[in-house]
């Protein structure tokens, strides 16, 4: 009687649902500004619209129609042109230390602007040690004395690539084949470093950092800071240093990021860790990645960055 009644209840429920579509609010689509300001290459930006909640095809709409002014220190520097697809561009290279702001004119739409300060240059000297582990391995450390600048809100990201890299036939990869690839786990006793992305296991000691080494300059802004910044090539079989080849170099990239860059790539970076393929995040919050556009949103931000190889400078 009890089973009766129990398969009469789960068939109750099961009559009384019913689905219902509730349907999103209509938004009006906003500007979307992407562009990053280095030194070393020419200004380039990208205007889309944004997309409504119940696009599927996340295909965003380009603007062809805008008018794109840049401004530098308060002075109307020039004017974009348009490229295709979106895209604009200024045959002008920012200056370490400038203001920035940004104009973009669309009919239809608020004016878009932003504003930003391209960072200085990272000061920075570097050395290396190397030495076996106890699985035979090589480890190769990469002292770091960073010099800041006073009264600068500065955050420094860290981060090595290997260069021509020859792998060893492990899976898929054939021997013969050579490629450029980022240290994927860097270690270190860093005391300041932030641990958005660390490992915390200790690993020869140290812990470890998925790509990026990040500091900010509160503990030590306009000083010298010394930072060890390791690898092994348990996983990389990179070899010695007296036996690279020409073409092989162990590069250190060292990022001195403005608040708003930092911010933005700190979110981002936090998004992909999320959805790492290898090591998801099962219960993370929604993350709001970083915007400083007024009337729109996107990204107006700056960066200034040295590339090292490592491999000129053994320590004495």
């Amino acid at each position: 009687m009890r089973n009766i009644v129990f398969i009469i209840l789960i068939f109750g429920l099961w009559s009384c649902t019913e689905v219902v579509e509730l349907p999103f609010p209509a938004t009006s689509s906003n500007l979307v500004l992407n562009c990053i300001l280095h030194p070393d290459s020419i200004i380039k930006a990208r205007i889309t619209t944004s997309l409504p909640a119940t696009d599927t095809n996340n295909r965003f709409v380009t603007v062809s129609n805008a008018t794109m002014l840049l401004y530098e220190n308060n002075n109307l520097l020039d004017t974009f042109a348009y490229g295709g697809n979106g895209t604009y561009e200024l045959e002008r290279y920012p200056k370490p230390g400038s203001e920035y702001k940004i104009n973009v004119i669309v009919p239809g739409y608020p004016v878009l602007t932003a504003s930003e300060q391209v960072p200085l240059s990272p000061s920075v000297n570097v050395c290396y040690d190397e030495f076996l582990t106890l699985l035979g391995g090589n480890y190769i450390d990469i002292i770091v004395y960073l010099s800041d600048v006073a009264k600068k809100n500065n955050a420094y990201w860290f981060h090595v690539v290997l260069s021509d890299y020859k792998r060893l036939g492990r899976l898929k990869y054939d021997s013969t084949q050579t490629e450029n690839i980022p240290v994927f786990y860097l270690l270190s006793t860093s005391a300041i470093a932030d641990d958005f992305n660390a490992i915390l296991d200790h690993t020869y000691g140290r812990n470890g950092y998925r790509y990026y080494l990040r500091l900010e300059d509160k503990s030590f802004n306009g000083s010298v800071v010394e930072q060890t910044i390791g690898f092994t090539d348990n996983y990389f079989r990179f070899g010695k240093v007296a036996t690279f080849t020409e073409d092989q170099e162990v590069i250190i990239h060292i990022t001195n990021a403005s608040q708003n860059y930092d911010r933005y790539l700190k979110s981002s970076f936090t998004y992909f860790l999320n959805q790492d393929f290898y090591e998801p995040n099962l219960f993370f919050e929604p993350i709001q990645i970083h915007s400083n556009i007024e009337n729109g949103t996107g990204i107006f931000a700056a960066y200034n960055s040295i590339s090292i190889p490592v491999e000129e400078f053994p320590c004495e």
